[in-house]
């Protein structure tokens, strides 16, 4: 038996049941459990069961490693549902966006992040996106249609400014014809462009030139009323007149009746004036109803005034020509009158010197005698008269070589 100092036994009497990791009454250190044996009050008797730690911790590690597996895979199905909620509400939504933004940093703004739209930072930050993005590709798209309007317009002044020195440097009206019309028809969907030269008279025009794949049987060169060959009225000088659909024309024309037979269905055209008169007139039609849009109708308003300038011009050099010409003959004229003038002066003048010469010539040897032979008759007065008469004499016939001699240098000089 252990005396009553040993550790177990002070323990098992101190703390009268309970456990105690110490060694055993054998010298073993055991995890021991102690409890007293009945309701003995004069000798206490206890039970004591030891155990060692591995045989008294083997189930509970057991349980422990079960239960660390069981965590062990729940924490992982955690992990992956949390992994997949994150990425489904989050970063999937994020990578989306990232490749939303990298499409659009390519120029393509119709992408979009495909939301959805939920309530929270995300979901707002898809919302702003897709948001801008909406208004980019809106900007975008009105910028390339301002980029190709612009464009338009260029290419549109670049051939009104090609028409207009080519306007310039044509001398006749059917060049000048030509050069419009072949650039206005690279310009507006017509199928039938005319450019006609009204009359003197006001109310009949020549068809100067006609271009397109469909022409009207209207004779070139031939002086037709002006009604005939468009939609306006002679004399009008000012804007221009278009009718969309000759089909539902009211006015019954002859004209625009002929066209309408003929395959056409809008009109367009255009008074070339630059004052209180009609000079031409520019005509286009197309098999198609309302075919032109204000774009194509200010393009050929624009040609049409280059042509009212250009014809205006032409109308003036012709004139300026033909004034010339006028003038030019009356020179012609004048200098051949002034030619037959000079010959009959110039034989005047010679015939008229010979027979003035001859008396000249006699008063001067008369004079000459008198001062030689009967100077003791004259006196000093007579004598006097008689020398300034031989000197008027001599001024005479010196005056008449002159004139002689004046009018050789003349005769030579002449062409």
């Amino acid at each position: 038996l252990r005396v009553p100092d040993d550790p177990l036994v002070r323990a098992i009497l101190d703390r009268d049941r309970g456990t105690i990791d110490l060694d055993g009454f054998d010298g073993v250190r055991r995890i021991n459990a102690f409890t007293p044996m009945g309701n003995l009050t004069e000798t206490e008797a206890y039970v004591v069961i030891g155990m060692s730690r591995q045989e008294a911790l083997a189930q509970s590690n057991q349980s422990n490693r079960r239960a660390l597996t069981t965590a062990s895979i729940s924490l992982l199905a955690l992990t992956f549902f949390v992994w997949f909620v994150i990425d489904r509400l989050i970063t999937g939504r994020l990578r989306s966006l990232t490749r939303a933004s990298q499409i659009m940093a390519t120029g393509d703004f119709s992408t979009r992040s495909g939301g959805p739209y939920t309530k929270d930072e995300v979901g707002d930050l898809a919302m702003a996106f897709d948001t801008m993005a909406a208004a980019l590709e809106v900007r975008a798209r009105e910028a390339d249609e301002h980029g190709q309007s612009l464009q338009r317009l260029a290419d549109q002044l670049s051939a009104i400014h090609e028409i207009d020195i080519s306007v310039l440097q044509s001398r006749t009206l059917p060049e000048i014809a030509d050069v419009a019309l072949d650039h206005l028809e690279a310009l507006v969907p017509a199928d039938c462009l005319a450019l006609a030269l009204v009359e003197r008279d006001g109310q009949n025009a020549t068809l100067l030139g006609m271009r397109g794949r469909k022409h009207p049987s209207i004779p070139m060169g031939v002086p037709l009323p002006i009604a005939s060959l468009g939609c306006v009225q002679a004399g009008r000088t000012d804007g221009f007149a278009y009718i969309s659909d000759l089909a539902l024309a009211l006015d019954d024309h002859p004209a625009l009746r002929s066209l309408l037979d003929e395959g056409f269905r809008s009109v367009a055209s255009f008074p070339l004036a630059t004052g209180n008169r009609m000079d031409g007139l520019l005509t286009m039609a197309a098999i198609e109803a309302d075919a032109f849009s204000n774009a194509d109708l200010g393009i050929a308003t624009e040609v049409s005034t280059s042509l009212a300038l250009a014809l205006t011009n032409t109308a003036l050099q012709n004139e300026i020509r033909d004034h010339a010409l006028e003038l030019e003959k009356r020179v012609d004229d004048r200098t051949a009158e002034l030619a037959a003038t000079n010959v009959e002066l110039e034989a005047f003048t010679y015939s008229a010197s010979h027979d003035l010469q001859a008396p000249l010539r006699a008063l001067q040897g008369f004079a000459k005698a008198l001062l030689e032979d009967h100077s003791d008759q004259l006196g000093a007065q007579g004598k006097e008269f008689v020398r300034r008469l031989a000197l008027a004499a001599r001024q005479m016939d010196q005056l008449l070589q002159d004139l002689l001699a004046y009018s050789v240098l003349g005769r030579v000089e002449s062409p």
